[in-house]
């Protein structure tokens, strides 16, 4: 998946800018302890898929689950899933998405009547909740998810985005960072763990208040959903998927 001509707009620039330079409180005991981290890289090296799951990829993207648990209660209508196929999406790429890490809302994020309004499109892309009520413009260019993925010694951070052409919808990805965080004694090692946690603490609120208000703007009108068209897709990579929005505050 490439970038577009266009690229994302300036408001997601600033936006990402803002989630990779932001201070974060970072995990005190870990295998990234300063005095762990060359023993850790080591052991990891040569080993399979698995075991760079179990040992490192926390250390990467933190569980939104266990986070909660130990008192980030802003993280409490989320969700996560492990290895799950996205069965009832509609797809975009040949391949179904299997992220190994993925978030969302939990059903109790929404109330009842809002749900009802989501039955015809609650597993579709953000874009299309956004073109049901009128208000496309608003994502347009829009950074909308975070897929980060990563090795046992390279991470790569993207943020995929859409580019609205009349009833034409084309998705393109914007590499945001590519780093060895093994490098420099491990100078960059905590760099996705604390953009993703900023990412949480800006956006967990408000991703779930802006999705409510997409759905209560839609009264009435039935749903005209349809498949997506594609522009050089091809299926992702990434260990994790976080779906937020950057763009500007609604007028």
């Amino acid at each position: 998946m490439s970038e577009s001509k266009q690229g994302i707009t300036e408001v997601s620039k600033s936006c990402y800018q803002t989630l990779l330079n932001a201070a974060q409180k970072i995990p005190e005991n870990s295998l990234f302890r300063d005095n762990l981290f060359k023993a850790t890289c080591e052991k990891v090296r040569r080993r399979n898929e698995a075991i760079v799951i179990r040992d490192i990829t926390r250390l990467i993207v933190p569980s939104t689950a266990n986070l909660a648990i130990y008192g980030a209660t802003h993280l409490d209508h989320l969700v996560e899933s492990i290895n799950e196929g996205w069965d009832n999406s509609i797809p975009v790429t040949k391949t179904r998405p299997q992220p190994d890490y993925s978030v969302g809302f939990k059903r109790d994020a929404f109330t009842d009547g809002q749900l009802r309004r989501l039955q015809d499109f609650v597993v579709r892309a953000t874009v299309e909740l956004f073109k049901l009520v009128k208000r496309e413009k608003e994502v347009d260019r829009e950074i909308l998810t975070f897929p980060i993925s990563h090795d046992h010694t390279a991470v790569r951070i993207y943020g995929h985005y859409a580019v609205l052409e009349g009833e034409k919808t084309n998705f393109y990805r914007h590499p945001i960072h590519k780093f060895d965080f093994t490098a420099l004694d491990g100078k960059e090692k905590w760099t996705a763990y604390k953009f993703t946690r900023n990412s949480e603490l800006q956006y967990s609120e408000q991703s779930n208040a802006e999705s409510v208000l997409t759905i209560n703007d839609d009264d009435s009108q039935p749903s005209q959903l349809g498949y997506i068209d594609s522009t050089d897709a091809t299926p992702t990579t990434s260990f994790t998927e976080r779906t937020q929005v950057c763009k500007k505050p609604r007028k």
